[in-house]
């Protein structure tokens, strides 16, 4: 399976909402980030397909902005074959 992988302001341009509420998803654990730790330099990315499977549960209201990035409830996982999660 092949995932859709975009940069956090794609996402947010897919989804017609701000950087910050992407990352706020993420930090309150709607769906994964991923990490490439070949380039980490390059962020998080995010599988629009997974983004989308869980966005759309969801009920619509506004999120509150957090105070980090990511929080204990954000999965960011490695896009690296060895890694473990």
């Amino acid at each position: 399976m092949s995932r859709n992988l975009v940069s956090i302001t794609e996402a947010a341009c897919h989804r017609n909402c701000s950087d910050q509420t992407i990352r706020n998803y993420i930090r309150r654990g709607y769906f994964p980030a991923y990490r490439n730790e070949k380039n980490p330099r390059a962020g998080v990315l995010i599988d629009l397909d997974e983004m989308d499977e869980a966005l759309d549960d969801l009920p619509q209201a506004k999120v509150r902005a957090g105070v980090r990035a990511f929080g204990k409830y954000a999965s960011v996982y490695s896009l690296h074959p060895d890694a473990r999660r």
